[in-house]
């Protein structure tokens, strides 16, 4: 009996060991499945931007050749691979991705495969047979279109096309294209169907929440003008049960009217309600009748009061506008005087004489000959110049200034104004001068240049008196 209980307290007691041993290896397992998911995301997401920038960049040498095999191969697929690439990088890496790196390499591909087929089918496939498939994926790899399917494509969609036809090999790379993104992305029909209904719902509640706010707005806009038709009734009502005065008319023939017709005057509107009799003195009342009562006279005095006082109105404005008037011409008279006074003061100074222009001191003049050699030896290398430069020219004036001598060059036949006037920085530099001016003679069929003089002459006012110009 000692026995069997120790050998019953072995087993208890190696039963935790084992469990604690089997817990220990699947946190390790777990632990080299999140490393590898960790390196292999790194990887992907290197390879999505490198395979972008080559898709992108041409570059050169080796460079330019991988560039053209990954456009060969996949077409405009190698814009999308890089983004694909980077998106199984991020769902490798998450904790809940609970397939297997080689189950969604797999997928990935066969999205590729089935896009790359399907824009080759609406791009570039002509509906020809097997015949020329060999053609077409030369074609797709050595002479790709960027914007194509590529040899990727090519291998697919072809035999698709040669063997359902245009339409039926699209309808097919379409289906296997959105049903492999679908298994990539997880969704299911359910999904779909609770997304439309989600969809459903919010748009019905939407159309439902619109007609009550329009339904609101109506009843609003009804009770508002219930309200102003009630203040219009309501001012109406108002404005009716206010009593106008009775008008009396008088008959302007009283002798043809006979008995009480004579006596009584017409009535005109709505007859009032007989007052009740009310005792008054006789005296009150006749002196109530006699302060009411305005005799003829007085009403034409007042009339007369009226008139009197519009006319004194009326000529204290006249007289305001006549006194305007009169100043007015007061002050034209006034002007009038003084310009004839100005006119005959100027005439008293007709006999002013102005002074001899002998006052001012002459400047002296430089020396001619020194000028004459300067202009004559500009003039030369000016001409020069130009036939260094292919001009074909002539001088025909040298007109010296002061401080500028302008030289007036005749271009021959067929020489444009532009050709001339480009050479200006040559120009200067030929004549050992800062700046020239370039520009046509108005009224003359020459060109003047104007260059700058070596020794400049001072110009005093005497001269600029005594000068015709």
């Amino acid at each position: 009996m000692a026995q069997k209980k120790s050998n019953t307290n072995k087993y208890t007691a190696k039963k935790p060991a084992k469990a604690g041993a089997k817990t220990k290896a699947l946190e390790q397992d777990a632990f080299k499945q999140k490393k590898q998911r960790d390196i292999a995301s790194i990887i992907l997401l290197v390879l999505g931007i490198l395979t972008l920038l080559i898709a992108a960049i041409p570059g050169e040498s080796g460079w330019l050749h991988i560039h053209n095999f990954v456009l060969g191969f996949s077409g405009f697929c190698a814009f999308i691979i890089p983004f694909l690439l980077i998106y199984l990088a991020i769902i490798i890496s998450m904790d809940k991705f609970s397939k297997s790196i080689k189950a969604k390499c797999i997928e990935v591909a066969a999205l590729l495969l089935f896009l790359s087929a399907t824009i080759f089918l609406f791009r570039s496939y002509d509906g020809s047979g097997f015949s020329a498939f060999g053609d077409n994926v030369k074609d797709a790899y050595f002479e790709y279109d960027a914007f194509g399917g590529g040899l990727l494509g090519t291998l697919l969609g072809f035999p698709l096309g040669a063997l359902l036809g245009s339409t039926g090999a699209k309808i097919i790379a379409i289906t296997a294209t959105l049903t492999d993104l679908m298994i990539i992305t997880g969704t299911t029909v359910s999904k779909l169907t609770n997304s439309a209904q989600k969809v459903h719902q919010k748009a019905k509640t939407d159309i439902e929440d619109m007609k009550q706010r329009k339904a609101e707005r109506r009843e609003r806009e009804a009770a508002e003008q219930q309200e102003l038709d009630e203040l219009a009734y309501d001012e109406n009502k108002i404005y009716r049960s206010r009593k106008q005065p009775d008008l009396e008319i008088f008959d302007p023939q009283p002798d043809v009217l006979t008995g009480e017709q004579a006596e009584k005057p017409k009535r005109v509107g709505k007859r009032r309600k007989k007052a009740p009799d009310v005792d008054i003195p006789v005296d009150e009342a006749v002196e109530s009748t006699e302060e009411e009562a305005v005799s003829p006279e007085e009403f034409d005095s007042k009339m007369q009061a009226i008139i009197d006082a519009e006319t004194k109105r009326n000529r204290q404005n006249e007289l305001e506008s006549k006194e305007n008037i009169y100043k007015k011409e007061q002050a034209i008279d006034e002007l009038d005087k003084a310009k004839e006074a100005a006119s005959a003061a100027a005439q008293e100074n007709i006999g002013y004489r102005l002074p001899p222009t002998n006052l001012l001191a002459a400047v002296k003049k430089g020396k001619s000959n020194s000028a004459a050699r300067e202009m004559q030896e500009k003039a030369d290398v000016l001409m020069d110049t130009l036939e260094n430069f292919g001009v074909d020219a002539e001088i025909v004036g040298i007109t010296h200034g002061p401080t500028v001598t302008r030289y007036d060059i005749k271009p021959a036949v067929g020489v444009r104004i532009n050709k001339i006037t480009n050479l200006s920085a040559d120009i200067a530099l030929s004549l050992a001068t800062s700046s020239i001016r370039i520009a046509p003679i108005p009224n003359k069929a020459a060109i003047g240049i104007e260059v700058p003089n070596e020794h400049k002459n001072m110009v005093g006012l005497r001269s600029l008196l005594e000068s015709d110009t």
